[in-house]
Order: C-alpha cells, then structure tokens, then sequence
C-alpha cells in the first residue's frame, strides 16, 4: 500500500510569490520581467525559495511594490 500526500513544512506570511511560468534561467540564473515606473521592461536576478502550488516565494531580488508602477 503506498500514499501520496502533501506535509507543508513551512508558512510565510505576505511572501511574494511569482507563477512559475513567469521565470526565465539564462545560465542557470533565474530572472524575472517587470515593468518599470517609465512602463519600461526589465529583466531582474532574483533568488528563489520553494515551489509551491505552481508559484516560487521570491527571496531576493524583487520587493513589492519596486519602482512606482512595478509589477511581477
């Protein structure tokens, strides 16, 4: 007999999270798109924690709210 389950084994509250088909690697190194105060876009380096649910926690890189107008 065999089960298939799911522990979480941690909880972060008001992570930033980006879906992760949003993530590009160039050489291993994940970037992601935003757009910025000028409605410019750019690519920025983030660190990235656990997937979870189809979405990474964003460690790094990319705060809430960056440049007047960003968004992930």
């Amino acid at each position: 007999m065999f089960v298939r389950a799911r522990v979480p084994y941690a909880r972060y509250e008001n992570a930033l999270t980006v879906p992760q088909q949003s993530v590009v690697r160039i050489g291993g190194q994940p970037y992601v798109w935003l757009i910025g105060a000028s409605d410019k876009a750019l690519m920025v380096s983030v660190e990235l924690g656990e997937l979870a649910n189809g979405s990474y926690r964003v460690q790094a890189g990319v705060t809430e709210g960056r440049g007047s107008s960003s968004r992930v």
